[in-house]
């Protein structure tokens, strides 16, 4: 099947529909008004020749309507209810002019600003001026919205997805239930715990580097740097990342790395390979590189904020956890690398890549717990580890 039309196309397809139209139309009346073999005939073949580029018209213009491609009110609705729900964001309340009482909500970043979500409107605007960006990712599966209150303080990220682990008793690998004594772990270095109350430390972790690498990590930035960046040039989603997620096959949930076929295109338009033997973070990494009309073009890689976001959402829809990879105190194998971030070790000796797993512990009572934590980029795994890739719109 052909490719969905570029805009120009349209326009060329639309003028001929129309043409198209005008002549049977004209055929039409003319076979009722003569109601003769011949006349009939006529609006019979002008009647086969317009169908088909009727048809072809509508196949170009699906991607021109992302309320339909993405059930964007319904998913909208369903995040902010989300983010309700479990603390992220505050309820305001404001009267406007009229003397009208508006609900928004926002959330304080970690620069003491306030955020409030873009609108419904707002996103939908968004996604009708990136024509070719919907084109392209929606074809390839990127249809699952999350809203993702990215400036909101690493540990205040800690605090909630902990309390939602607790809540919701939800299973890790093999089954096991996740420790409800310390669902969430986040370690700032191989083998030693950062606790809850003091994970500002982690704010060495920076945002999108473009490479690993202590002297320049490819113009990371801290998350104070990223707002104070977006700020100054009016970035229409402020302290938000608004993220286009891969979809599950069943459209329930989000795609999980253990589902994906290796070896299998996803896309009907656009066929996009998913990541495949690539098992070190600096690999992965690299693949969103110079991707610019690549397989990966548009995307990024999570951070945390955007990892405990698509879980939370995942969980919701499915009450199973996401990328239920495992590792134990002695073996690590199939953590997700999430190379939308990089942490920056002590003394800024070395930089290291941000993972996410789910560890057994020893005295735990075969219990796992969610455990972001760091490794060497170079560092290979037991088995291939996986790089989730998002949009942001």
């Amino acid at each position: 099947m052909s490719s969905p039309a570029t805009c120009p196309e349209v326009r060329v397809l639309l003028d001929r529909v129309r043409v198209l139209k005008l002549a049977h139309d004209q055929a039409y009346r003319q076979a009722v008004v003569e109601n003769t073999p011949v006349a009939i005939h006529r609006a019979k073949v002008a009647s086969d020749t317009l169908a088909p580029e009727l048809e072809r018209l509508e196949r170009s213009l699906w991607f021109m309507r992302p309320e339909q491609v993405f059930d964007l009110r319904r998913q909208y609705e369903s995040q902010i209810e989300l983010l309700k729900t479990y603390k992220f964001v505050n309820v305001n309340y404001q009267r406007t002019r009229s003397g009208e009482t508006r609900e928004y909500i926002s959330f304080i970043g970690i620069d003491h600003e306030e955020y409030e979500l873009p609108s419904y409107e707002e996103i939908l605007q968004r996604l009708k001026e990136r024509g070719e960006l919907v084109r392209i990712k929606a074809d390839q599966g990127f249809k699952k919205l999350i809203l993702v209150p990215f400036g909101l303080k690493l540990d205040q990220f800690h605090e909630l997805f902990s309390l939602y682990l607790k809540e919701k008793n939800l299973k890790g690998p093999d089954n096991l239930h996740i420790d409800s004594r310390e669902p969430f772990v986040m370690h700032p270095f191989d083998g030693g715990v950062l606790s809850g109350t003091n994970l500002d430390g982690l704010e060495k972790i920076l945002y999108y580097p473009k490479v690993y690498s202590t002297d320049d990590p490819g113009g990371a930035l801290s998350k104070e740097e990223v707002l104070r960046r977006r700020s100054e040039t009016s970035h229409w989603s402020g302290g938000w990342n608004i993220l286009l997620v891969e979809e599950s096959e069943s459209g329930v949930g989000v795609m999980t790395t253990s589902s994906k076929k290796k070896n299998k295109a996803k896309g009907e338009h656009y066929p996009r390979l998913p990541i495949q033997g690539e098992n070190t973070a600096r690999q992965c990494l690299a693949l969103l590189q110079n991707e610019a009309n690549g397989r990966f073009q548009y995307e990024s890689g999570m951070t945390p904020e955007d990892w405990i976001m698509t879980v939370i959402t995942h969980a919701e829809a499915t009450g199973t956890l996401l990328d239920r990879h495992l590792h134990t105190l002695r073996v690590r194998s199939g953590v997700s690398f999430l190379t939308g971030s990089v942490y920056m070790a002590a003394g800024d000796i070395y930089a290291r890549a941000v993972t996410m797993s789910y560890g057994k512990h020893a005295l735990r009572d075969g219990c796992y717990n969610a455990d972001l934590t760091n490794i060497n980029v170079d560092r290979k795994m037991g088995e291939p580890g996986t790089a989730r890739h998002l949009v942001l719109v």
